[in-house]
């Protein structure tokens, strides 16, 4: 079995879902980075978390707990999706696995929110490279 298949089954646990739910107010995991792709460092892990509400650092702490005591990895990575960059998120949902989601339709509502931000960021970087080209066409022909 592969780690992988290995972290979908122990996220399938009742018991870890509702710790999830109920101490640590989980809203989505992903399972994303190498792990996902199949090419993992079988020691490695990256899990992705949208949270419901700003945990508290006992809660943090409930949480690192609960996945060392259940997935025995070397290196366990853990971002939060609320306050990562919409990069990140594009990332996690286009290269990874879904683990967990609290309540139907959660994680469509976090990608269609997620490829909107995406998208509006490539218009502006678009944009800004548009207009810096313009910038230094001016300055040449000076």
């Amino acid at each position: 079995m592969s780690l992988k298949e290995d972290i979908i089954k122990i996220f399938s646990s009742p018991s870890l879902q509702d710790a999830l739910e109920k101490d640590c107010h989980v809203d989505l995991a992903i399972l994303f980075g190498s792990a996902a792709s199949g090419r993992q460092n079988p020691r490695d892990l990256d899990l992705a978390f949208l949270f419901r509400e700003h945990l508290s650092g006992d809660q943090e702490e409930r949480l690192l707990g609960l996945l060392r005591s259940s997935i025995q990895v070397d290196r366990l990575d853990v971002v939060c999706l609320n306050h990562a960059d919409c990069s990140l998120r594009y990332e996690a949902i286009r290269n990874g696995t879904l683990l967990y989601e609290s309540e139907s339709a959660r994680y469509a509502d976090f990608i269609t929110r997620t490829f909107k931000d995406y998208e509006e960021m490539n218009f502006l970087k678009r944009h800004y490279h548009r207009a810096k080209i313009e910038e230094l066409r001016r300055i040449a022909d000076v």
